[in-house]
């Protein structure tokens, strides 16, 4: 919460002391608007795509542990 209001506040002040026109600060505000409402989406992908690997590398690690007791139960059928 505090990063949306200091960027509001950068916006506020960067547009008051700006030395840009009216048509590029408005264009300027317009892009970075856009970004801001993207933000939230990238967010989101960025933690699905972490949940994605970590479930991944859980499974993999859940894959090995049974792989090596069934291993072990067989090797010990054998010599025991």
């Amino acid at each position: 919460m505090k990063f949306l209001l200091g960027l509001g506040i950068g916006v506020a002040l960067g547009t008051v002391f700006a030395p840009a026109s009216g048509v590029e600060t408005r264009r300027w505000l317009k892009q970075q608007s856009r970004e801001i409402s993207r933000l939230p989406i990238r967010k989101v992908r960025e933690a699905f795509e972490n949940t994605r690997e970590k479930a991944g590398e859980m499974g993999a690690r859940a894959g090995r542990k049974a792989t090596e007791s069934a291993i072990e139960a067989v090797e010990n059928k054998i010599v025991g």
